[in-house]
């Protein structure tokens, strides 16, 4: 038999169907996230200042050492000039070259490996290392890729839960992006400026500095004429050139014993500098200052011998007016 129902029984019941649907929402939502982020797969970053991107491992989150899970187990991942992949090839031809590269830091390799990352080889270490705080044994995994850079990556693992599998999973998840050009780099700087000939761009560092050298010659060489443009955080404020522009100078290295030869206001950077002028037994020097709006310094610097100094200074004047 039915037992009709009252308004205020329908009521009830409507009540606690409506609390249930709320309490089920939630968890229907969360559930629904989750199956999101298991078809979207693990989270691949790009280690930051690099060329690299990673699949991070599970269990593991990004701090500043690198990547850490809650046991302990650190992943980091450095990148070195193309340069550097040859020695360190030669550290990784071998357990005993390996170990002895890494005895200082407690590490011995037992066994080395050929892995294939995006289809080149990648030697892959097995070893052990020696905590210091502790003095226990941790698993240790070395492993060098190749590219337009050169990428070291090591595994300090305390305990197992994170396998030799898992780090070469690691290895095997990296790419590595193709080095922007010279170009691309210079027009990430946050200043124009013009390269005047004999002087050519070398090197662009950090997207805040730029190295121009003279003719053919290396910029580590002594014989090199040297002009480096960057801006940093300035420590005066505008209008303070003068009075800081000697000081900057006596604090650039090779550079504190320079005897001023001459000081004065010069156009740069867009505006009002200041200029000076300097040597060192035969070096000279030459720098352009300026602070400019934003709380930011822009600085030229010029260096080389004397002679050279001199016979460029047109066309280091040239680049210190194109700064902008």
């Amino acid at each position: 038999m039915v037992i009709p129902m009252n308004a205020r029984a329908r009521a009830r019941l409507q009540l606690a169907a409506a609390v249930v649907a709320a309490a089920l929402a939630p968890a229907a939502g969360a559930q629904e996230q989750q199956e999101q982020q298991e078809q979207q797969g693990p989270e691949r970053v790009q280690w930051p200042g690099t060329l690299v991107t990673v699949t991070v491992p599970a269990g593991f989150k990004r701090t500043a050492k690198g990547l850490e899970n809650d046991s302990g187990a650190l992943i980091t991942v450095g990148e070195r000039a193309a340069a550097a992949h040859a020695e360190l090839a030669v550290m990784f031809s071998s357990p005993k070259n390996l170990s002895a590269g890494y005895a200082s830091q407690g590490v011995t390799i037992r066994s080395i490996r050929q892995l294939s990352v995006a289809g080149a080889p990648a030697p892959f270490a097995i070893g052990t290392q020696k905590v210091r705080a502790t003095g226990a044994e941790a698993a240790k995994y070395l492993a060098l890729l190749k590219g337009d850079k050169t990428v070291l990556v090591s595994f300090t693992i305390p305990d197992r839960s994170f396998t030799e599998a898992d780090a070469e999973a690691f290895v095997r998840s990296i790419e590595m992006a193709p080095a922007p050009t010279i170009d691309e780099l210079i027009a990430q700087l946050p200043f124009t400026f013009m390269a005047v000939e004999p002087f050519r761009v070398t090197e662009v560092r950090s997207r805040t500095t730029v190295t121009l050298v003279a003719g053919a010659e290396d910029a580590g060489s002594v014989d090199a004429t040297v002009v480096v443009i960057g801006r940093a955080a300035a420590r005066a404020e505008m209008g303070q050139e003068a009075q800081i522009a000697v000081e900057l100078l006596q604090t650039t290295p090779g550079f504190r014993a320079a005897v001023v030869t001459s000081q004065e206001p010069a156009q740069f950077a867009g505006g009002m500098g200041y200029v000076v002028r300097g040597t060192v037994e035969d070096r000279g020097v030459v720098q352009y200052v300026r602070v400019v709006p934003g709380g930011f310094l822009m600085r030229l610097i010029a260096r080389g011998k004397s002679t050279n100094i001199e016979a460029e200074a047109e066309h280091i004047a040239a680049i210190a007016a194109s700064v902008d």
